[in-house]
């Protein structure tokens, strides 16, 4: 008989059934690794209680943990308050501000030039110049226009706008000491508003002149130049949208952090508990872990324990080494410990309706072995395998006494009885007899060779399980 040695797939529906058929011992071991670690974390917070360092290091954790718990609330609270404040903020903001009024697409612009004349002249004839008051001029008038009184004169007269912080965002001022200079600009919706911001600032640079002219010197200011247009500002576009958007984002902002403050809420504030309770809590609560993990572990342990054994697990098995399964018989189990949870194992996996009934098994596995002696024109069914010889005897006995037309008789052990191969001398064919899981593939294969060496065929199996 020749042998192709493929790699097998694996069984992923028998492996499970395997595993689930050890459940009491998964139990058993899961327990025994649950108490271990209980014990193991009792006896190590006991040992902190015990231990005035380690006590004073544990309170030192928990004092951090604390302080981290608190933090983290205020932070969650205060950044709350203050993107509610900003929210607030940026809504007056939008509400109250000149710029968000204008047209970006139509923008007034109005502006003039003042030159500042100090009427200074060099005289030739003079060793020492008199002093130039330029310089202190536009210094005052500067001081005047961007200090904040004459935005003050200004709000006092006018409502385009009513603070300050408003204002200065429409109307501005540059010196140029160069040209002896002030240049005023001012922007807005319409061109009643600009001109009416412009006036306004002339009449208060008229209405300090005197002041100026007193305190300083003779001096004229002169306006130059005036100018109103209308104009595209796209950069102006974009701010206004940002300022809008900033609401919105706020309150995506507010949002998320009272959902951060909410989980903070819902975490248990960090207990400072240490004493033979804390400890008796701490075992229980690893025991469980324990438990669940142990659980795991001892069902890795029989998975890999299937996978890696070298018995015949499954009917691909022996048809992979060339052998037909004729017959199967079940071990009767006897566990008294939930034996219904065991049935519905072997219906949902194994495929099996009640291992218990074993006269029916018997009966259907000599009926199918008499059918196989028939259509091979044989009287009588030779057994051998490496089962015990009790458990043999005791199949062969029952199918026996199922009444068919042929009988069956073992053979024995060919690998461990030496007068096996004389109880075969009148046999051309023979039936094996393995147990999955507990059969070698490598006996199964001695058991082939030594048949086919002695002129013997191998009709097939009963695999019991």
């Amino acid at each position: 008989m020749d042998y192709e040695m493929d790699e097998q797939s694996l069984n992923i529906k028998d492996m499970l059934y395997r595993v689930l058929l050890q459940w009491r011992r998964i139990i058993v071991g899961a327990i025994i690794i649950a108490l271990l670690v209980g014990l193991f974390r009792f006896v190590t917070t006991i040992m902190v209680i015990l231990d005035p360092e380690k006590l004073a290091d544990a309170e030192e954790q928990y004092q951090i943990l604390l302080n981290d718990y608190e933090a983290t609330g205020e932070r969650l609270k205060t950044q709350i308050d203050n993107l509610r404040d900003n929210s607030r903020n940026q809504q007056e903001y939008n509400d109250k501000s000149a710029i968000m009024d204008i047209d970006p697409m139509n923008k007034w612009v109005g502006s003039f030039v003042i030159y500042v004349d100090s009427k200074y002249q060099i005289d030739p004839t003079l060793t020492y110049q008199n002093t130039d008051r330029t310089t202190r001029l536009l210094t005052a008038y500067a001081g005047y226009l961007t200090g904040g009184e004459l935005y003050n004169e200004i709000l006092a007269q006018t409502t385009v706008v009513d603070e300050i912080r408003f204002l200065t965002e429409i109307l501005s001022f540059s010196v140029d000491s160069g040209s002896s200079s002030i240049t005023a600009r001012c922007i807005g919706k319409n061109e009643a508003d600009v001109r009416e911001i412009l006036d306004l600032t002339k009449t208060g640079i008229n209405n300090k002149y005197d002041t100026i002219y007193s305190t300083i010197g003779d001096h004229t200011c002169e306006v130059l130049m005036e100018s109103m247009y209308t104009t595209i500002d796209l950069d102006m576009d974009t701010r206004q949208k940002a300022n809008l958007q900033a609401i919105g984002d706020y309150a995506i902002a507010i949002g998320e952090t009272n959902e951060e403050l909410t989980e903070w809420s819902k975490e248990p504030e960090p207990k400072q508990e240490y004493g033979v309770w804390y400890s008796v809590k701490q075992g229980i609560k690893f025991t469980i872990f324990g438990g669940a993990a142990g659980i795991f572990v001892m069902a890795i342990y029989y998975a890999i324990k299937y996978v890696a054994s070298s018995t015949a697990k499954t009917d691909d098995d022996w048809v992979f080494l060339g052998i037909p399964v004729l017959a199967r018989i079940y071990e009767k189990r006897n566990n008294k410990l939930l034996p219904k949870f065991d049935k519905w194992i072997d219906r949902t996996l194994g495929g099996i309706t009640d291992r218990n009934e074993q006269t029916l098994q018997y009966h259907l596995a000599a009926n199918n072995l008499s059918a196989v002696l028939k259509e091979n024109e044989l009287t009588e069914g030779v057994l051998v395998g490496d089962l015990p010889v009790e458990q043999t005897m005791e199949i062969v006995n029952n199918m026996n006494e199922a009444g068919t037309a042929h009988t069956f008789r073992y053979a024995g052990d060919i690998l461990t009885d030496p007068e096996a191969a004389q109880k075969l001398s009148e046999a051309t064919e023979v039936i094996l007899m393995g147990h999955n899981s507990v059969t070698r593939t490598e006996n199964i294969q001695k058991m082939s060779t030594l048949l086919k060496a002695w002129g013997k065929e191998i009709i097939g199996v009963v695999v019991v399980e």
